[in-house]
């Protein structure tokens, strides 16, 4: 068991519970707000098969907002890609096209449980057997281990092995094996629309429509150290033009190249990237 870390002098409690968290206009509100947990429960129940006997996972799941004005088109075409709707990482809402729910294994994640504080790998595993803790509703998810291209955010606290968010999350669910934790809303067209632009990205965006759009919070750059994801974790899906400065989430399966689409993100390197569970902690708002 990997005992509390107010033993070593960091002062992880302290430090996590006397600061709020900053709020941002990517993750507005918590996935719960807008979807129907029952919708879900098929494909929890196939990732909780494939956990092995001796330990439990912590898996995140991310609410992708599809626009009343794409869901046609996000339908007809993601509709019937197998590659997208049998992925048991994702939960398409096939009757409303209005969302899609990305699963992911909270790697290097942080907890406390029961007073302890507990480390997963980088598949999001805790080994059960170290541990006589029993694991609920109380676990909370307090950060994660820094890696060399994970370093954190402007909306967390950052020591020198360690992220921690200014505010802990509660385990929102628990299903077997398996300790699930909302990490919020994104909405592509929402995030990088031009009333949400800065002056000079707005110019930018005039000039090269693949300018990126991030929040001066939670940057995909600054998490990787200065970077994106695909360069951190050579992801390279093609399809557009490689741009190293912004976060690739719009170089799609059905991209058109244009950034601030939702319909371009499904496929992108950011895509691939959150579901590998290397890019989980960029969570601008649990509010």
């Amino acid at each position: 068991m990997i005992k509390s870390f107010l033993k070593t002098g960091i002062g992880i409690a302290t430090t996590f519970m006397s600061i709020t968290f900053l709020t941002s206009c990517s993750n507005s509100s918590l996935s719960t707000d807008i979807i129907n947990g029952s919708d879900m429960s098929i494909k929890e129940s196939i990732l909780n098969l494939e956990i092995p006997d001796s330990k439990i996972q912590l898996i995140g799941y991310k609410t992708i907002i599809i626009p009343e004005d794409e869901r046609d088109e996000f339908r007809a075409y993601f509709g019937k890609m197998e590659e997208f709707v049998n992925n048991k990482q994702i939960f398409f809402d096939e009757e409303n096209a209005s969302y899609f729910i990305m699963y992911c294994p909270l790697s290097d994640a942080i907890i406390i449980n029961n007073g302890d504080t507990l480390i997963a790998d980088s598949k999001g595993y805790i080994n059960i057997n170290t541990t006589n803790s029993k694991f609920d509703n109380k676990t909370t998810l307090i950060g994660r281990k820094k890696t060399d291209n994970i370093l954190g955010t402007g909306n967390c606290t950052r020591t020198n092995k360690y992220i921690l968010f200014k505010r802990p999350l509660k385990t929102h669910k628990v299903n077997g094996k398996t300790l699930y934790y909302d990490l919020g809303i994104r909405n592509c067209s929402t995030q990088c629309s031009e009333s949400n632009k800065s002056l000079v990205r707005k110019i930018l965006s005039k000039i090269n429509p693949e300018q990126g759009c991030e929040n001066e919070n939670v940057s995909c750059i600054e998490n990787h150290g200065g970077v994106n994801c695909s360069t951190a974790f050579d992801i390279n899906q093609g399809r557009c033009k490689f741009n190293p400065n912004v976060c690739m989430d719009y170089n799609g399966w059905g991209s058109d190249c244009i950034d601030g689409k939702t319909i371009n993100f499904p496929g992108s390197d950011c895509f691939i990237s959150i579901l590998k569970g290397h890019c989980w902690n960029e969570i601008p708002n649990n509010n």
